[in-house]
């Protein structure tokens, strides 16, 4: 089983604590020695409205619009995990030499 958590720290409260989002995702999968297993799906979007201008003439209600300009800003994220699993095969006592090999 596969438990992938991603977790990001969005923005901060009025006192200056991080707000942190979770993203999880769990999978149960069988995949022979060497195979490779993708987990994605894990997506966000997130849209930023920001207002620059002139300090006082972007503030008047109706001048705001002359001196001000609003940009939009649209990000798409997508977490990918790639998975390769080896097993590991121990090796019997009775083939280590006395010392330990070195």
């Amino acid at each position: 089983m596969i438990n992938a958590e991603f977790s990001t720290a969005t923005t901060s409260t009025a006192e200056g604590v991080p707000v942190i989002a979770t993203r999880n995702a769990t999978s149960q999968v069988v995949v022979r020695d060497g195979d490779i297993m993708v987990i994605a799906g894990l997506m966000r979007e997130q849209e930023t409205l920001t207002r620059t201008g002139i300090p006082i003439l972007s503030k008047i209600p109706i001048l705001k619009y002359l001196f001000s300009s609003l940009t939009v800003r649209k990000e798409k994220r997508e977490l990918v995990i790639l998975v390769s699993p080896r097993i590991l095969h121990t090796v019997p006592q009775a083939t280590i030499p006395p010392g330990g090999g070195a």
